[in-house]
């Protein structure tokens, strides 16, 4: 599998192509498509996540989610990579490493419901195998 193929399916699946719902996430202001601040949808809006708690399993999470390599994946905090604007979304994820979303992973406090500053955006840097899944047909 190319590079430009793996970045043409990230493209179109989270760039404003194909149709979002909640608890998509994204990953913004990294230096390429395996690193960025964590950003999660929900009520029609992006918003960031929390650094409090984060850590290595929050972030392979993220990583299987978009599905992108996430065995190395690891946890950045400080808003390493830029501080959002909008809502933040989630905080103290307690993620034991093996969900699908973050949406399900436990939290300790309901959406929005945090007292976090952008200044603690998380962000991730995926990292390991890499293991892609295309269905059979991409139609446009």
């Amino acid at each position: 599998m190319t590079d430009s193929l793996v970045y043409f399916y990230y493209f179109i699946s989270y760039n404003h192509i194909l149709p979002k719902t909640e608890g998509d996430v994204r990953l913004v202001n990294g230096n390429d498509v395996n690193q960025g601040r964590v950003e999660i949808f929900q009520n029609n809006t992006w918003g960031s996540v929390c650094d409090t708690d984060w850590d290595s399993n929050d972030a392979q999470v993220t990583c299987r989610q978009l599905g992108l390599p996430h065995a190395g994946a690891m946890a950045v905090t400080g808003g390493r990579f830029g501080e959002g604007t909008g809502p933040i979304w989630l905080s103290e994820l307690q993620c034991n490493g093996t969900e699908d979303a973050l949406v399900d992973c436990a939290k300790s406090t309901d959406w929005q419901s945090n007292d976090c500053e952008h200044v603690h955006d998380a962000g991730v840097v995926c990292s390991g195998k890499l293991t892609l899944i295309f269905p059979e047909k991409i139609h446009f």
